[in-house]
């Protein structure tokens, strides 16, 4: 608009507007002409200027807006540094002290799920091209492994305990389970209410592919640490201490505890599908022990953070592994079905891909 303006006063500073004639007769002639020009001008000229002011109008309550968001993205970065550098100290009393601040728990609650609810909001409002890209990437893998699990069927190779072949039990579900495991990392800074429900939904995928695959001793293990897994994520949305909450915390970190020795010490190794598990099990129990600790001297923040982690920790850990599994049975189905580029696989040569996943993954 500013160069419209500028063009428009250029054309109304044109010295041949200005050149006045000799005759009298044909004075009066541009003189009309100029006023009929000046009558059609006026109200554009009007225009331009009011949509001008309110645009810089606009634009001065823009960056008085952007000038306080950075003001208080400086001061929550302030506010992060400080309870980094305070997480060894004692914030609130012990469990067998009495509390000196109490809130109502329906207060809490209230707080922590309109907080979420505003972050996981505007999160979603902000990212709509990446979560279309999940989406996408999520049907062409479902109609990848149903492709491929028809084609395997017609060969009659199909087994019926799907040893070998779990990634074909249920595409929908790997297509999720592989999809938000591999590409959740495309979300910048993800708050907790995002990266914690995509977590939970790769989690219930692979709840369900277990079933009736693994044993039902390990089975009972998965759905117990599980289980704590979303009351630990679900405890991680409040946001003010209370000791309701921290009694909870400390029932979370015993019940962690209690679960993982007990399946450790009792053995049954042999029938884990994954041996690396068993390291993450005892990755669980020293953290917990850590966050009862914690949570004991009064250290909220970093007990909290132990509970929680430990059990994100062997559940992510147990997800990226059967990831690997499921990729890497994927494409040795694939590489041993498809002997040459097909139209219903999008012509992707399983001899070049390989028959294994990448070691990023392994090593991610």
């Amino acid at each position: 608009m500013v160069g419209f303006r500028h063009n428009f006063d250029s054309i109304a500073s044109k010295p041949q507007l200005y050149a006045v004639p000799v005759d009298s007769a044909e004075f009066l002639h541009l003189v009309r002409k100029l006023y009929v020009a000046a009558r059609e001008v006026s109200p554009i000229d009007s225009i331009l200027s009011s949509s001008l002011h309110n645009v810089q109008h606009v634009k001065d309550q823009l960056d008085a807006t952007v000038y306080d968001l950075q003001s208080s993205l400086e001061q929550i970065d302030r506010f992060e540094r400080r309870l980094s550098d305070q997480t060894f100290i004692r914030e609130v009393s012990g469990l067998n002290e009495q509390p000196e601040h109490a809130r109502a728990m329906d207060e809490i609650f209230q707080q922590a799920l309109e907080k979420n609810r505003l972050i996981l909001w505007f999160y979603v409002r902000n990212n709509p091209g990446k979560i279309a890209i999940l989406a996408v990437l999520t049907i062409f893998c479902t109609i990848f492994l149903r492709t491929l699990r028809k084609k395997v069927s017609a060969n009659g190779l199909l087994r019926q305990d799907f040893d070998g072949q779990l990634v074909l039990r249920y595409p929908l579900l790997s297509a999720i389970m592989i999809v938000v495991c591999v590409f959740q990392f495309i979300f910048p800074d993800p708050p907790w209410v995002f990266a914690s429900l995509l977590w939970v939904i790769a989690s219930t995928c692979l709840t369900i592919i277990f079933f009736r695959f693994i044993t039902a001793y390990w089975m009972w293990f998965w759905c117990m640490i599980w289980v704590l897994f979303l009351l630990a994520c679900a405890d991680n949305f409040i946001l003010q201490a209370s000791r309701s909450e921290r009694w909870f915390m400390l029932g979370l970190a015993v019940g962690g505890i209690l679960v993982s020795g007990w399946y450790l010490l009792r053995g049954r190794r042999e029938e884990l599908r994954e041996k690396w598990i068993v390291y993450f099990i005892w990755f669980l129990v020293v953290v917990e022990i850590l966050s009862i600790i914690a949570n004991l001297a009064g250290r909220f923040n970093l007990g909290k953070g132990l509970m929680v982690s430990g059990f994100i920790s062997v559940v992510i850990a147990i997800m990226f592994l059967w990831t690997v599994r499921l990729i890497n049975e994927a494409l040795t189905l694939a590489s041993d079905i498809y002997q040459m580029p097909e139209r219903q696989l999008f012509f992707v040569n399983f001899a070049a891909v390989g028959r294994q996943a990448p070691r990023f993954f392994t090593c991610s």
